[in-house]
């Protein structure tokens, strides 16, 4: 996935995202309160690393 937003709102939106990523649970994927689960196949992982591979600028909010 690839997020592109207006430099105008760049501080704004990385302090959303940010906020909203504290708010996800991370978790057994079966359970049904979890939103993100485990990458169990290689080509899962290889998929997500190669994706992250072009991004610029902070990775983790501030």
């Amino acid at each position: 996935m690839r997020i592109f937003e207006q430099r105008s709102i760049h501080g704004e939106f990385i302090d959303g995202l940010g906020a909203f990523t504290k708010t996800v649970r991370v978790g057994n994927g079966p359970d049904p309160n979890t939103r993100i689960g485990p990458l169990i196949r290689s080509l899962q992982r290889l998929a997500m690393s190669g994706s992250a591979s072009g991004v610029r600028g902070p990775v983790r909010p501030r």
